[in-house]
């Protein structure tokens, strides 16, 4: 299993420690790629992106994203099965 960089999302895209949207991290790793979290280590906060001066993950590529709707178990281990790794947002605010 590899881990990305999470923090290279944090500080590159629109999503930030206080909240934001999952899709633009998705186009952001379709277009420039990720590093391994050990090479762009999580720091908890909004910093100034450095992923120009790191390697990305070789081979790596994120294709698209499917949006999964909520409460179907179903559709989610489809999405898995057929497209790859998910990603869960819960909305807490409510």
């Amino acid at each position: 299993m590899v881990s990305l960089a999470e923090q290279q999302f944090v500080d590159c895209t629109s999503y930030s420690c206080n909240g934001g949207w999952m899709n633009p991290c998705f186009t952001y790793a379709r277009d420039n790629g990720l590093a391994y979290s050990s090479d762009y280590p999580y720091t908890a906060r909004d910093g100034i992106c450095y992923a120009n001066s790191i390697t990305p993950i070789p081979g790596f590529r994120t294709t698209g994203y499917k949006n999964v709707t909520r409460n179907d178990p179903k559709a989610l281990e489809s999405a898995i099965a057929n497209n790859g790794p998910a990603v869960i947002a819960v909305m807490a605010n409510n």
